[in-house]
């Protein structure tokens, strides 16, 4: 935790250390990123592929207050390089963003996760087949407005509304189009 004094910012540094080990009778098409193969395709022989690319480090920015809105954000980083199908480390943003909301609003410029399905499955690697165009888990430039509704004491509804990037771009491909 960070803080400075003079205007009041706070910086949650935080992170995750994750190794993997992949064993494969029959490599897949990336090192450390599992991919379905159809039966007779060519297959290499047995792999074993030890990483730390989904590893990860994150900043949480709160800011001052302005007016009636917090300001914040979010920085989020992997370990993977934007070519996820190449063995190499390198520094790959998901999450880039900052924001000023209050109890109703949540207004968002930067790198987000998609509203539409803006989930990411438990899986083992960060691949979460995005090379197959996994909606929900792109992360894109976007404006974001959310609006928050509290039907009971225990429950929220939020209504979320974006303009983004239609074509994600976090993630490149080796393969002419």
């Amino acid at each position: 935790h960070v803080s400075t004094l003079m205007p009041f910012w706070n910086v949650n540094i935080f992170g995750a250390l994750q190794g993997n080990i992949l064993f494969n009778t029959a490599r897949p098409i990336a090192p450390g990123i599992p991919f379905f193969l159809a039966p007779g395709t060519a297959q290499p022989g047995n792999t074993v592929d030890v990483f730390a690319r989904s590893s990860n480090l994150g900043a949480l920015l709160t800011g001052p207050q302005i007016g009636a809105f917090q300001a914040g954000g979010l920085l989020l980083v992997n370990f993977y390089n934007d070519a996820l199908i190449i063995d190499r480390y390198g520094i790959l943003p998901i999450q880039a963003w900052g924001d000023l909301k209050n109890e109703n609003w949540r207004l968002a410029a930067g790198l987000q996760y998609n509203v539409f399905c803006p989930s990411a499955p438990t899986m083992l690697t960060i691949s979460s087949l995005y090379g197959s165009g996994n909606v929900g888990n792109n992360f894109v430039g976007q404006f974001r407005m959310e609006r928050f509704f509290y039907p009971t004491n225990d429950s929220q509804w939020t209504l979320q509304f974006a303009i983004s990037e239609p074509v994600a771009t976090g993630i490149i491909t080796n393969s002419p189009i």
